[in-house]
């Protein structure tokens, strides 16, 4: 079954397979932060908002909208998320050359490197409907 890009759906099947996921689990393990994600530009015609925690024992949960309190925020375009989720841009090279805004905990967001980059694995066995 295929999931909408950036939908609830989408959210909830990538959780799964994550959280299904030994490499992502242990890369992720221990460093807990909460991150809030903004995505403007969309088809729909508005910003896609979504947060993501990642808690101590590697396990990760995403939901819409806003929380008070991020460790770290992010935003970037539509078209860089999607060149991202396709494999057309590295998540690395998007922030470096500025296409993906941070602000918050450098710290926080760098520790969590090693993790970003195990989700392209399993993100990628899902049927995306893009």
């Amino acid at each position: 079954m295929s999931v909408k890009f950036l939908s609830a759906e989408y959210f909830d099947a990538v959780a799964e397979v994550l959280n299904a996921n030994d490499e992502f689990r242990k890369a992720a393990k221990g460093k807990g932060a909460m991150f809030v994600r903004t995505t403007t530009g969309a088809p729909s015609g508005g910003d896609i908002v979504f947060w993501m925690r990642v808690d101590d024992d590697g396990t990760v949960a995403f939901g819409p909208g806003e929380v008070e309190n991020a460790d770290c925020r992010m935003e970037e375009s539509y078209e860089t998320a999607l060149a991202v989720s396709k494999g057309d841009l590295d998540g690395n090279e998007a922030f470096m050359k500025g296409k993906t805004r941070v602000s918050g905990s450098m710290i926080k967001t760098m520790q969590l490197v090693p993790a970003f980059r195990a989700m392209t694995a399993p993100i990628n066995t899902l049927d995306i409907e893009y």
